[in-house]
């Protein structure tokens, strides 16, 4: 059996760092935390602003688990998202998803990457916040494009039929 690398050995204790400094990030959103928390994992209609857009709805899933589903509007090239999120706080959370992009040929071109902050409203039941949006090469070398904005996440609700 090989023993691990130098590489591998200094990325473990760098991360061993992080974890122990972040002391109250927990690595693993779990349903039943603090009361914004437990409210999150379900699935969402987004209302996006983006700063070079304009408005336009998505919709995310999260998933108890640390996971993240998302959709855009269905016109255009991009893919399904995938990601996680994590707890930041009591009623806080931070999000990384990615999409794929591509041509008229449906050649993927391109790697969309969002990332950002969600702030539980118990009031509304709603989350909000700032997101951040990249679009690289897929190799991720070059910048394509960026934007910014704010989600707004209002909750599926379920509907019984009467």
């Amino acid at each position: 059996m090989r023993k691990p690398g130098k590489f591998v050995i200094a990325a473990l204790s760098a991360l061993a760092i992080v974890v122990a400094a972040a002391g109250t990030i927990a690595l693993s959103a779990r349903p039943n935390q603090e009361e914004g928390l437990k409210n999150l994992p379900g699935s969402w209609n987004v209302a996006v602003v983006s700063d070079l857009q304009g408005p336009f709805p998505g919709l995310l899933t999260f998933i108890s688990d640390g996971s993240l589903i998302g959709d855009p509007p269905p016109i255009g090239t991009e893919s399904t998202s995938h990601g996680t999120w994590v707890r930041t706080g009591p009623d806080s959370a931070a999000y990384t998803f990615v999409a794929l992009i591509t041509n008229d040929q449906r050649v993927v071109v391109a790697m969309l990457k969002v990332i950002g902050t969600l702030q539980y409203d118990g009031h509304t039941d709603s989350w909000s916040g700032p997101y951040k949006l990249t679009v690289k090469t897929t190799d991720g070398a070059v910048e394509l494009g960026h934007d910014g904005g704010t989600f707004r996440l209002t909750r599926i609700a379920v509907e019984t039929l009467h």
